[in-house]
């Protein structure tokens, strides 16, 4: 059933000028894309999580000195 409908949709899809050439612009514009590199990508997920671990260690280090701070004022 799934199969079918997924014809039925491709079909009409295909028909309709202005999907088709959207489809088409889509198509040639990502075409032009330049692609990083396996390198470039390691490079930047390397700096997300050490970015990303960077800021969990001051935000922690933020909430411990806060909540010593609230404990000792509301204590």
């Amino acid at each position: 059933m799934a199969a079918v409908g997924a014809v039925v949709i491709g079909v009409t899809l295909y028909r309709n000028d202005r999907i088709y050439d959207l489809a088409n612009e889509v198509s040639s514009e990502l075409k032009k894309v330049t692609w990083p590199t396996a390198k470039e990508i390691r490079s930047a997920t390397t700096v997300v999580i050490v970015m990303t671990v960077i800021s969990a260690v001051i935000l922690g280090v933020f909430d411990l000195v806060w909540s010593n701070l609230t404990e000792l004022v509301y204590g």
